[in-house]
């Protein structure tokens, strides 16, 4: 023999002990293997603290160098993106104000990473008097407090781009989980209380893009499946992560633009 792993239920350490002491006679590596270990997922990972070995099971995403190359990308980009659209921004802003009286920009509260309340920007597409700042109310289609402005920026997403300037204060990704107001609801329930593991999707950043929104998801979550369905594919994205899969729903997200029915 050369190695003897004892994996005991709730082992005594008297009974370890003597069982250690009767192996030590020959030359075999003895180690142990908590029952535990049996039960969890397989890919957690043995790290040490110390000289004390642990299990991770549950492990923050995009993290150490993943987590720096991610903050460049999103900021090097949205820096190329606020030069590039910088006309296609003015003039949206002039129209806004043309249109109908109140600011071009607002601000709405919604839940970022670590379900912490960030202040998101937006271009105004509806009216002052009747804009939801608390997103409790979800924007239906033909909706009557948009205005006609509002409904061409929405249709193609313009209205999102102030968001640029959120990636560069750090508080968004380009690519990520969208972010919900903090009053939003699906039904008569609160996003966070009808979907099960709502919150493990502020695990990162939230996004301007994400890859529930290229997958068809884009526009008014009206139903609890549609609900589970966004932030299954939320998950999907934080699990499986790479500047590669950022690059595919940012081009992805383009197309979309262009012949995605579900935006208004």
């Amino acid at each position: 023999l050369d190695q003897v792993i004892i994996a005991l239920p709730k082992v005594q350490q008297d009974r370890l002990d003597s069982i250690i002491d009767r192996l030590s006679a020959a030359a075999i590596d003895v180690c142990c293997m908590p029952r535990e270990i049996l039960e969890l997922r397989s890919s957690y990972r043995v790290s040490f603290i110390g000289s004390l070995p642990v299990l991770s099971l549950w492990q923050r995403p995009i993290r150490d160098l993943d987590g720096v190359a991610k903050e460049i990308q999103d900021r090097v980009l949205a820096l190329v993106a606020l030069i590039v659209l910088s006309p296609v921004m003015l003039l949206t802003a002039i129209a806004i104000k043309l249109e109908s009286k109140g600011d071009a920009l607002f601000v709405q509260q919604r839940f970022g990473f670590n379900n912490l309340a960030i202040g998101i920007y937006k271009f105004r597409s509806m009216y002052v008097d009747q804009q939801d700042v608390s997103g409790a109310e979800r924007t239906k289609k033909n909706d009557e407090r948009v205005t006609r402005v509002g409904k061409i920026i929405r249709r193609l997403s313009i209205d999102e781009l102030p968001q640029l300037f959120n990636v560069l204060r750090g508080e968004m990704s380009l690519v990520g989980p969208r972010p919900h107001a903090t009053q939003m609801r699906v039904g008569d329930k609160f996003y966070f209380d009808a979907v099960e593991g709502y919150a493990a999707r502020h695990r990162v950043k939230p996004g301007i893009t994400g890859l529930a929104q290229v997958r068809g998801l884009r526009g008014e979550i009206d139903t609890i499946e549609r609900a589970k369905k966004r932030v299954e594919y939320d998950t999907y994205y934080i699990d499986h992560w790479s500047p590669l899969l950022d690059m595919r729903i940012i081009l992805e997200t383009v197309f979309m633009i262009v012949w995605d029915r579900n935006a208004y």
